[in-house]
């Protein structure tokens, strides 16, 4: 004859809201970096040149995608707290 167990009753699970972060778009970056190489020249002039340009928003573009993977995964790490 099979033994019985007795199985206790799980307590439910609070539903976890999963938030998928995303990276500014290619367009938000290149804005922002134009920006940003526009205050530069005030301090050098080749701080904006179409090279310097080009390198800051690659460089950009792989941090925001890593930080949004980031974010994602472990997003508790973030702080949330409106205070």
């Amino acid at each position: 004859m099979a033994k019985r167990r007795a199985v206790k009753a799980e307590s439910p699970v609070p539903q976890v809201k999963t938030v998928e972060y995303f990276p500014p778009s290619a367009p938000e970056i290149e804005r922002y970096v134009g920006e940003v190489c526009t205050r530069l020249a005030d301090i050098d002039v080749e701080l904006n040149t179409p090279e310097v340009r080009h390198e800051l928003t690659n460089f950009v573009r792989v941090i925001a995608g890593l930080c949004a993977k980031i974010y994602t995964r472990h997003g508790k790490l973030l702080d949330t707290n409106p205070e």
